[in-house]
């Protein structure tokens, strides 16, 4: 099987990966004065939708070295983080919390169909199987660890969204904007971190609980780093990373 970059690489680069490319996520939350970009450039690439593997494929990484996983259940999730989404190209976004069975079925289907475009029959279906063993929870253990990574990035987004919204809220954050634009982007980050606290920090505290190194992922980017995931001006020098 091609490596996690490999398999990237061939979809960023095709009309599925271009198509992810321009959509964001958490878009309920975008004021419609709020243009895409800067949707991004505040909460960096958890928030588009074809950035949000590698960014998961990242946190990943991280997980399994601080949950000490075994060489070839972190390949297995490594894949599954850098793949998960390809379905969605024909699907839609659906945040992870209202996603239903018959959406699952679907998104199952439409990744195959994607894969063995990509790559091949063969090739397509060994991953299909490979990273729907885990989304599914086939392989209950994988599975429910691949939850937790996803519910830590889903969680550690909005944190950042709600930093960031306090910061452009007290005016710590040059943005190219009216007053009345700059306070309907606030308002839409603040939203978007309440809807989270109510939607699925509990779950995320159970998992906590399972998994040792998610509070250590958590401090490590929020909030104090929070600007690392943005690319804007935060107290009048550009905070952004690489």
């Amino acid at each position: 099987m091609k490596s996690p970059e490999q398999l990237h690489h061939i979809f960023s680069r095709s009309d599925y990966g271009q198509t992810l490319d321009r959509g964001i996520r958490f878009a309920d939350f975008k004021p419609v004065d709020i243009d895409n970009q800067t949707w991004v450039d505040v909460l960096g690439d958890d928030v588009n939708n074809l950035r949000h593997m590698p960014h998961t494929h990242r946190l990943t990484g991280r997980f399994s070295t601080a949950e000490g996983l075994s060489e070839e259940d972190t390949n297995t999730l490594l894949v599954t983080a850098m793949t998960h989404d390809w379905g969605e190209a024909i699907e839609g976004d659906i945040p992870l919390p209202f996603k239903t069975a018959e959406d699952d079925r679907r998104e199952q289907a439409s990744f195959r169909l994607i894969a063995e475009d990509l790559l091949g029959k063969y090739e397509g279906e060994e991953l299909s199987d490979t990273v729907w063993k885990v989304l599914d929870k086939e392989d209950e253990a994988l599975g429910d660890t691949f939850r937790a990574i996803e519910y830590v990035g889903y969680n550690t987004t909005a944190m950042r969204a709600g930093y960031m919204g306090r910061a452009i809220a007290a005016r710590l954050v040059r943005l190219p904007f009216d007053r009345p634009t700059t306070e309907h982007l606030a308002g839409g980050l603040l939203g978007f971190e309440s809807a989270m606290q109510t939607q699925s920090y509990a779950t995320l505290a159970v998992y906590a609980v399972k998994y040792s190194g998610i509070q250590a992922i958590i401090q490590e980017g929020v909030p104090y780093k929070a600007v690392e995931a943005s690319n804007v001006e935060v107290g009048g020098s550009n905070e952004s990373r690489a």
